[in-house]
């Protein structure tokens, strides 16, 4: 049988190792609360400025049916280019043509047609 002098000091080694382990775990969630706050800044930060595309892109329609702009005979190269969505038909991610996005609830949606076979597509972002 071990002496209470033994006992006290294995129990004083335990506490000292669980204080670092508690050390390391506040160190780690501290970590884990700033990635998180960051993720949010940066999904706060997409949202805005899917948000301005979205605008842009009803100014620009808007000028168009007003006539005060005219469409030039090729498609610019937009802010659209290379974004995708799921196509039913085609039963893959497809490049999207004919793009018109709306804002709402802090979430852009995109409805578009697929370039390969022009049914509609929706996609939603974050």
């Amino acid at each position: 049988m071990e002496t209470p002098k033994q006992m006290a000091d294995v129990m004083q080694e335990m506490r000292g190792l669980l204080e670092h382990v508690v050390r390391l775990l506040d160190t780690q969630s501290r970590r884990i609360e700033d990635a998180m706050a960051e993720l949010a800044r940066l999904k706060e930060s997409q949202n805005e400025i899917l948000a301005g595309l979205a605008l842009y892109e009803r100014t620009r329609r808007l000028r168009e049916s007003l006539g005060l702009e005219q469409r030039e005979s090729e498609p610019e190269e937009g802010p659209w280019q290379g974004v995708q969505a799921y196509c039913r038909n085609c039963t893959k991610m497809v490049p999207i043509i004919e793009p018109t996005a709306t804002f709402r609830d802090g979430r852009t949606t995109v409805e578009a047609k697929c370039r390969n076979c022009g049914t509609w597509v929706v996609r939603t972002l974050v």
